[in-house]
């Protein structure tokens, strides 16, 4: 490579490539994590996950709610949540 690839700040390409990789997989990795620990805590099965995906990263309206995105696709958002598990516990002595 010769100076005229470099940026305009005089860095090699490369070295500008390889840190933004870094910065986009560490990015990638935090909205994948935060995506998981909201699903897990709406408790949304599988198909409600994939509603939940379409929502967030396809619907240009930013005016409506989640469960009004669901209900123009005629849909309910209570028919994706799973059951609260109930463990009980009991001691006996």
């Amino acid at each position: 490579m010769n100076k005229s690839h470099y940026t305009k700040d005089g860095r090699h390409p490369e070295d500008v490539i390889y840190q933004e990789r870094q910065f986009i997989r560490e990015i990638n990795s935090i909205v994948n994590n935060k995506f998981e620990k909201l699903v897990k805590d709406l408790r949304l099965d599988e198909a409600g996950t994939d509603w939940l995906l379409d929502y967030i990263y396809n619907c240009e309206d930013n005016t409506i709610s989640f469960d009004e995105f669901l209900n123009e696709a005629g849909l309910d958002y209570s028919d994706f949540v799973k059951p609260k598990v109930v463990s009980r516990w009991y001691h006996n002595e």
